[in-house]
């Protein structure tokens, strides 16, 4: 029979080792994230500024929105983590949560670049908007990346997340290597395609430890996403009406006054459009996501997402 001290030892080196696997592949992913800006720098060194400002203001919506959703979705996932039905629902939940942030939000960006950059940064970082709108579509598959992380590291023992990071990191290091020939906005288009591959090597991997396939998947991301496409549309559209109506030539003499009227514009129709028609609809997505945000705010634990 094991004594207090065996079995707290065993514990305490189980606990040791899954931490280990984990700090090792976030250490791993921070080296590697810089990988872009390296040979940008080093071989097309003159869009080196271009990519780093549109990677910059990508970024930061897009972490702080998924810290604040991570430090909140985690703990519910993990609490659940035992119960198989109870954890494929908690995860179905959040995914349409995530996805009905991120979604609109990358969509947004993508339709309003034009004006947010030339309303809040000087003319000379306008060819930063393409790399912009590239890198942005990369972040629509975060929410998958996000949600298939923590189904990993609630149910498993970090030996599958090392094994996927290697096969995410194998897989990226040749996408990178056919781009680097074609340019700078080849490398950026690599890095959407490396998004969107860690994303399907990381669900892959997590569908071993979890109910939650592919056609639970789709049932959740698919709403959001035709109403998100419907909300782009009517934001392109406002924009290209508002672009040639009479009283924004009349305050041309104000470039920025008038960039400005589009981006208010913009935002006003994404946001009555979106909201709208998820309100209008029932999106169960719609629910779940002002329940998570009301628990964000109030710094609890969300209990409906996985009850």
């Amino acid at each position: 029979m094991e004594t207090a001290g065996e079995v707290f030892g065993g514990a305490i080196r189980t606990m040791f080792g899954y931490s280990s696997r984990l700090l090792g592949t976030d250490l791993l992913n921070n080296i590697y994230n810089s990988v872009p800006q390296f040979i940008i720098g080093h071989i097309h060194s003159g869009t080196l500024g271009n990519y780093e400002q549109a990677r910059s203001i990508r970024d930061l919506p897009v972490n702080s929105t998924m810290n604040a959703m991570q430090s909140v979705t985690f703990p519910a996932l993990a609490a659940v983590s035992g119960d198989g039905k109870k954890f494929v629902r908690g995860v179905g939940k959040v995914v349409g949560s995530i996805v009905f942030l991120m979604f609109p939000m990358m969509a947004g960006l993508i339709a309003v670049a034009d004006e947010l950059f030339g309303v809040f940064l000087a003319s000379q970082w306008q060819p930063s908007v393409l790399f912009f709108r590239i890198l942005c579509l990369a972040g629509f598959a975060t929410p998958l990346a996000i949600i298939s992380s923590n189904i990993l590291r609630t149910r498993s023992d970090g030996k599958a997340v090392i094994r996927a990071e290697i096969i995410k990191k194998v897989l990226a290091t040749v996408i990178l290597a056919a781009t680097i020939p074609f340019g700078a906005l080849a490398i950026t288009w690599g890095v959407v395609g490396i998004a969107f591959t860690d994303a399907a090597v990381s669900f892959a991997t997590a569908r071993r430890h979890s109910d939650y396939g592919v056609g639970l998947l789709v049932r959740d991301v698919l709403p959001t996403l035709a109403l998100t496409l419907v909300m782009a549309a009517a934001v392109w559209g406002v924009g290209l009406l508002l672009s040639g109506a009479s009283f924004v030539a009349a305050i041309s003499a104000s470039p920025k006054l008038a960039l400005g009227i589009i981006l208010a514009a913009k935002i006003m129709t994404g946001v009555a459009v979106y909201l709208g028609g998820a309100a209008l609809l029932g999106l169960d997505a719609f629910r779940e996501f002002t329940e998570l945000l009301r628990k964000i705010i109030s710094g609890a634990r969300p209990t409906s997402g996985c009850g």
